[in-house]
């Protein structure tokens, strides 16, 4: 075997297991609240929630899949959905007084908007907002497909706010 056989070969492996890990790959992000607050004569809170956030592998119809080691796919298919990312300020909003950890969680966790509970008194700049994003990448037999003049695309993404 040549050194140029080796590369290619070590290429090939690098990029069948960058493949497969993608292929695979799943996030989850639920009940994010970041709050900026200060205290004074006009106390005001800014502040980012986000109630989740979701990466999943799909077939084509959107049913979560796994993609297993032996399978060759010519697509992958990626859904993203968001649920309830919002920006707000208070103005005049005091500090709470808040005594433990459990409490600043606890106080933290009863503002993020869900879909079965609003928060009410908060002054949205971004009202909480919901989305779908549906991406495919194409592969290749060694993983990701490398961009060639005159081909197909190699992602497609549709999204729904």
């Amino acid at each position: 075997m040549s050194e140029n056989d080796e590369e290619t070969a070590e290429e090939t492996f690098i990029s069948k297991t960058a493949a497969k890990i993608f292929a695979n790959l799943q996030i989850s992000i639920k009940n994010i609240h970041i709050r900026y607050q200060t205290s004074g004569s006009s106390p005001y809170a800014f502040g980012i929630t986000l109630d989740s956030l979701y990466l999943r592998t799909t077939n084509a119809q959107k049913v979560p899949v796994v993609v297993k080691a032996k399978e060759n796919r010519e697509m992958i298919y990626k859904l993203i959905e968001l649920h309830n990312l919002a920006l707000y300020w208070n103005s005049f909003s005091p500090a709470p007084p808040l005594t433990s950890k459990q409490d600043i969680i606890d106080f933290l966790q009863c503002q993020i908007h869900t879909n079965e509970t609003t928060v009410p008194h908060m002054n949205y700049i971004l009202h909480p907002m919901s989305g779908e994003a549906f991406c495919e990448f194409k592969m290749s037999p060694d993983g990701i497909q490398k961009a060639k003049i005159n081909t197909s695309p190699k992602f497609s993404l549709r999204m729904i706010v």
